[in-house]
């Protein structure tokens, strides 16, 4: 199509160490998802994914100290997200409420 590539395929290794945390596994467990690695490929901002926003949402609320978190800054915008300001509890996107055992 004269030169202009209209498909490009690529991956990349990543290494995870170990969970050392409950807090780790929490943060683990909202991201190891399919959803949130479209967002992060995306190069994030791609808010039309709602569970990624949903997870990410949970993310940056309740770990935002968390390395991750902060790693995360640069691609996602929490006052865009399914959380309303100050909102203590978690919506799942269906409107249902997550388990507190999820967020805490």
């Amino acid at each position: 199509m004269g030169g202009i590539r209209v498909g490009v395929s690529a991956s990349l290794e990543v290494l995870v160490d170990y969970p050392v945390t409950e807090r780790d596994n929490d943060v683990i467990a909202q991201v190891m998802n399919p959803e949130v690695g479209k967002f992060i490929a995306l190069g994030g901002h791609a808010y039309h994914l709602k569970d990624a926003v949903f997870r990410l949402s949970n993310v940056m609320r309740a770990h935002h100290t968390h390395d991750v978190a902060k790693s995360l800054g640069a691609y996602f915008d929490s006052s865009l997200s399914i959380h309303a300001p100050g909102d203590s509890g978690s919506v799942e996107p269906d409107g249902k409420t997550m388990p507190e055992t999820i967020v805490k």
